[in-house]
């Protein structure tokens, strides 16, 4: 049967399968309920339905997809929409791309900073033997989102630095990466940096302590092009959602796009440039 239908056995409920994931993770398959996968992601299910009174903005502002521009970026989406699967935040590298972009939004030369995740609940295929469908008032064991990401994306002509680029919410609910509200943290610097941190051919991002959350943080390289952050079938009963924010016509209209506290409440990833940090352990520090 599909394995992404409400009720169906996944992958990893077949033992071949299973024993694949255990092996090619490191790490056990658990079989999977909707009582584990809350568990597993404590504080994180859409029922908790965070609120904009205790919200607060970044410094960088974060835009859904114009209805032209998902079109020219062939983003998943129903023809003539915008694409609900997608929020940016674009740099200086994305105008080399998309002409004009910086005439109708801001374009940022990203440098040193950190993203306030409140991470979704997501589909763990390594994990759960029952795929548990969307959440909703009717199915509160259901999934906020299948998979959620965020992603330092590098321009195509510009200097490509090598590292991994790409944070997914499984990773960001492993143990020491999560406060106990379901609070998670990605920080970014210059390549170079981050270069100086990363273990040869590792295929995911260094980590850092934040002291004054009591967490670990992911680094990524600053990106050229733009962070993505990537929303694979929302629940439509989701307030996190990016169908939440306002859909425009046009690039010229998505300053009226825009993911903050007011559209999202605290589902909102919070980017905030600290260009004022010189160095890592400055960083970890101003992060509370």
């Amino acid at each position: 049967p599909n394995p992404f239908i409400q009720g169906s056995p996944t992958v990893a409920s077949y033992g071949s399968q299973a024993r694949c994931i255990s092996s090619s993770t490191g790490e056990e398959a658990q079989a999977g309920s909707p009582v584990a996968r809350q568990e597993l992601q404590a504080g994180t299910a859409a029922s908790l339905s965070p609120s904009s009174a205790s919200c607060a903005d970044g410094n960088t502002l974060l835009y859904r997809m114009s209805q032209d521009l998902t079109a020219l970026s062939m983003a998943d989406s129903p023809t003539g929409q915008c694409s609900a699967d997608y929020l940016f935040s674009p740099a200086y590298g994305m105008a080399l791309t998309q002409s004009n972009i910086q005439n109708y939004v801001n374009v940022y030369n990203f440098s040193w900073g950190v993203i306030r995740i409140q991470v979704p609940a997501v589909f763990n295929s390594a994990a759960e033997d029952v795929y548990q469908g969307s959440w909703s008032d009717s199915n509160l064991g259901g999934y906020d989102v299948n998979y959620f990401s965020v992603s330092a994306n590098t321009a195509k002509d510009l200097p490509d630095p090598s590292l991994p680029f790409t944070v997914n919410a499984l990773m960001l609910q492993a143990g020491g990466m999560m406060t106990a509200e379901g609070m998670s943290y990605v920080l970014f610097a210059p390549s170079e940096v981050v270069h100086s941190i990363a273990r040869a051919n590792s295929t995911v991002p260094p980590k850092l302590f934040l002291p004054r959350v009591g967490v670990m943080a992911y680094v990524l390289a600053a990106p050229s092009y733009a962070f993505m952050f990537r929303y694979k079938e929302p629940s439509a009963d989701w307030s996190g959602s990016p169908s939440n924010v306002p859909c425009m016509s046009t690039l010229m209209e998505m300053n009226a796009s825009v993911a903050n506290c007011t559209t999202l409440g605290n589902w909102a990833p919070q980017i905030t440039r600290l260009d004022e940090v010189g160095n890592l352990q400055e960083l970890a520090d101003s992060v509370k």
